[in-house]
């Protein structure tokens, strides 16, 4: 990818997009747990979210390589940072959030035919005394997390390596490809620890950031060629 010399900055749409989940009214009730008092489901996904964001925006030298600051004349190029990107996200996807692990602690994971094991010998578990029926649905959740990071892992290479083939400034690449990769984490972390449908919904806010980050480096691109 290419650098530049210069770059606006952007800080406006992931701040303020993650301020909004974290204040969102629908969420109110949900940011303080009324028994033990501690921090509740949305607000342990949207807090560290926003707070990471604001560090980097007051951070000098990442804020630049993020595209989040004006890069200083006369400062070296920014180096882009997009196979670092893209080995996070595909060890995120495929290693990470893999359900054979969970699988093979409880003793049902089978190599033979992996994807039938939860179908297959779930339900006995728990009937069993074997297996709590809250870790099944985890674990269900998990290797659907897992599924959805493989599913959505195409796009984010086709917009990194679209963005690569069209020279765009690399701060804005780093800033749009730091933007998917903490969304798709937040997600994936939402996916799996997130029990309730209504709490849920801040899972589509860091489902759709992601869109966003990919569309955003697609438009970059179709800019330059």
């Amino acid at each position: 990818m290419g650098s530049s010399g210069e770059c606006r900055t952007h800080t406006s749409l992931p701040v303020t997009f993650l301020k909004s989940i974290s204040t969102c009214p629908q969420l109110a009730p949900y940011k303080r747990h009324k028994k033990t008092n501690i921090d509740s489901e949305p607000n342990l996904i949207a807090k560290p979210l926003l707070e990471t964001m604001e560090f980097l925006n007051h951070n000098p030298s990442l804020s630049t390589t993020l595209g989040l600051r004006t890069l200083p004349a006369g400062a070296p190029p920014v180096s882009s940072y997009a196979a670092g990107f893209l080995i996070a996200n595909f060890v995120s996807a495929y290693l990470l959030l893999s359900s054979r692990t969970p699988k093979q602690y409880y003793g049902f994971d089978h190599n033979a035919n992996p994807r039938e094991d939860i179908a297959k010998y779930g339900e006995p578990l728990v009937a069993a005394g074997k297996l709590p029926r809250r870790t099944l649905e985890r674990i269900k959740r998990l290797e659907a997390a897992s599924a959805n990071a493989i599913d959505h892992y195409p796009v984010f290479v086709a917009a990194v390596l679209l963005g690569a083939i069209a020279k765009v400034d690399a701060p804005k690449m780093n800033g749009l490809m730091a933007l998917y990769t903490v969304a798709r984490l937040g997600y994936a972390v939402a996916y799996v620890a997130i029990e309730s449908d209504s709490t849920s919904r801040v899972r589509g806010y860091l489902f759709w950031t992601g869109n966003v980050a990919c569309m955003g480096m697609l438009w970059l691109a179709g800019r330059k060629l």
